[in-house]
């Protein structure tokens, strides 16, 4: 499975149960980097992503579980990693802005063994600038 979350700087994930920001683009982008392949996400989610559905997402509160290899999940908050045995790859949108948070993304990556291989920064919507960063083990 590969993992994609939204972060800010400090690896904010939400507030108070809510998203911390919804930008088009990273909405866009997340879409298309799962071209070829299913998108999980919590029910919650679809909404961000309802007017690019072509029949690919499917939604689940245990979506985490139901993905299968090389599938996408979108996870706009995590008490812990997946099973490490089915994580294949961690994708982070990263804003540029920090937001109030008390729900962070639940890893230090690196220290974990995961490098990262790849950032691409771009202008976002509401973002002047957005980071993506994939890390692989």
């Amino acid at each position: 499975m590969i993992l994609i979350a939204c972060v800010d700087p400090d690896n904010g994930m939400s507030f108070y149960g809510r998203r911390q920001s919804r930008d088009r683009e990273v909405i866009r982008r997340i879409f298309e980097d799962a071209s070829g392949s299913r998108l999980w996400m919590a029910d919650s989610s679809y909404p961000l992503f309802s007017g690019l559905d072509d029949g690919r997402i499917q939604t689940a509160e245990d979506f985490l579980c139901r993905a299968g290899a090389g599938e996408h999940c979108f996870a706009e908050q995590l008490e812990k990693l997946p099973d490490p045995a089915r994580l294949e790859c961690v994708v982070l949108y990263r804003w540029d802005k920090r937001y109030p948070a008390d729900s962070r993304f639940p890893a230090d990556l690196e220290a974990r063994g995961w490098r990262r291989i790849r950032t691409e920064a771009f202008p976002g919507y509401s973002h002047k600038t957005i980071e993506k960063e994939i890390y692989i083990r």
